[in-house]
């Protein structure tokens, strides 16, 4: 039957500009999105806000040892300097010196626990800005390669739909209205199906005898009993 003949290539059309446009669907999904991106971005500023408040917490310490030094060398220098001769003045000093150790040893303990903390988010920063840069190179060749590819596919679907519409011209509108409706149900966008040896090839179904005889006879579609879709002898 001509008719199933033509509807069959259109279906052979319909199919290959679903999987096209399916593939345009999820280009469009992809072109310009660096959500990704915009993550290590985002990592990279918390890590540089995490680095600058230890970093000047480390400065604090740096600063407070620095001065304390200078103090406990100024009171050494008099508690050694034989410039004090007073028992009270000099055991005043050992006490200040004492103190002032005291409380250098804790600036240092604290200037430690901040740089052991310091160091892996600096290193952090420096692996996720080497990730980050190497992601925007990939993200840039790949968004030029989707964008080349959905030049060829839009290109493609309208030399198919072009097709499809010279060929529908020759399929009675009954009929093609009947086959649109079916595909448009169908989970595979199918609207018919060869019978090979009185099977479907749709839904491997077999058919009964007067089906296919039918087939060979009838001037009207004959429908799958199983699937529903049009049928068409090989």
């Amino acid at each position: 039957m001509p008719t199933l003949q033509a509807l069959y290539e259109i279906q052979a059309i319909d199919l290959d500009l679903a999987e096209r446009r399916a593939r345009v669907a999820a280009i469009r999904a992809r072109l310009g999105d660096d959500a990704a991106l915009a993550a290590l971005r985002a990592r990279l500023a918390e890590l540089a806000d995490s680095i600058h408040t230890l970093a000047s917490q480390q400065k604090q310490y740096e600063d407070q040892i620095a001065a304390l030094a200078a103090r406990i060398t100024n009171a050494e220098a008099q508690l050694y300097g034989g410039t004090v001769r007073n028992p009270r003045e000099l055991q005043d000093l050992q006490a200040d010196v004492a103190q002032l150790n005291r409380q250098r040893d804790d600036q240092e303990f604290h200037l430690l626990e901040v740089t052991e903390e310091l160091d892996p988010l600096e290193t952090q920063q420096q692996q996720t800005g080497e990730r980050l840069a190497s992601s925007e190179v990939q993200w840039r060749e790949e968004q030029a390669s989707l964008t080349a590819e959905l030049a060829e596919l839009e290109e493609r679907i309208a030399t198919l739909d072009a097709r499809r519409a010279q060929q529908a011209v020759a399929i009675p509108p009954v009929e093609l209205a009947l086959y649109d409706r079916i595909r448009g149900r169908h989970p595979q966008g199918r609207g018919i199906a060869r019978v090979h040896n009185r099977m479907c090839e749709s839904c491997r179904v077999g058919l009964p005898a007067q089906m296919a005889h039918d087939l060979r006879t009838s001037s009207v579609p004959i429908r799958c009993p199983s699937c529903g879709l049009i049928l068409m002898l090989e």
